[in-house]
């Protein structure tokens, strides 16, 4: 199970690199702390002591790592369905403020909190169901480069949902599904979505996957 803990095992250079520089790494960003302290002031007042706890202790890992990964791959277009509170959103817009940053979510009142917290950056904040989004929308990223998907927070088939932007993305494009191991069904559909058409490496972080759609890669899941 651990054949692949910190790069051990791992020929590919580029999955050994992600592994060691990206997903193992510890340094502490500046940023990390800008986003902390913005936190504290502008989300955590508004939320009550179960789900603060419940941020704290299982985003942190997570939206660091979604700010090293969109550090590493510089992605130009950003699409994020479901927002999290809009923490995971402040996280990747940190690395490159400049990018195209899109967020869906169809919560009504997280999407009205999130966008107290994303007001003073330039990320779109779209409310609503994905499956009811105009495809215009979705030309206006196109090509989308960066896709965080998450599916412990949506009943939304992830399979149909990569299926629908599958046209949209970049020939590089990365893929982030949080959730994969939600229950039974997110289980099964990510060893689905793992064989995805284009989809060259796969990674299982656990609660976590990662898609590469990188054509000039072999074929590998980790």
């Amino acid at each position: 199970k651990l054949r692949y803990r910190k790069g051990f095992g791992v020929h590919s250079p580029f999955a050994y690199d992600l592994i060691t520089t990206v997903i193992e790494e510890r340094c502490r960003y500046y940023s990390y702390n800008a986003i902390e302290l913005f936190l504290k002031k502008t989300l955590y007042p508004r939320m009550d002591r179960t789900k603060l706890l419940h941020q704290k202790k299982m985003e942190r890992k997570k939206t660091r790592l979604l700010f090293r990964l969109v550090n590493r791959f510089n992605p130009q277009t950003i699409l994020e369905i479901g927002t999290a509170w809009g923490i995971s959103s402040l996280y990747m817009n940190a690395p490159h403020s400049a990018a195209r940053q899109l967020c869906i979510e169809p919560d009504a009142e997280v999407a009205q909190v999130a966008r107290e917290v994303i007001k003073q950056s330039n990320i779109q904040l779209l409310p609503g169901r994905f499956d009811n989004l105009p495809m215009e929308t979705l030309e206006k990223l196109n090509p989308v480069e960066f896709v965080l998907i998450h599916a412990s927070r949506s009943e939304l088939s992830v399979e149909k949902v990569l299926g629908q932007i599958a046209p949209f993305l970049s020939p590089e494009a990365v893929v982030v599904i949080d959730g994969i191991r939600k229950n039974s069904l997110r289980q099964q559909e990510w060893k689905q979505l793992a064989s995805f058409p284009k989809v060259t490496v796969s990674m299982d972080l656990y609660d976590m996957g990662l898609l590469f759609f990188f054509p000039k890669l072999n074929r590998q899941h980790y």
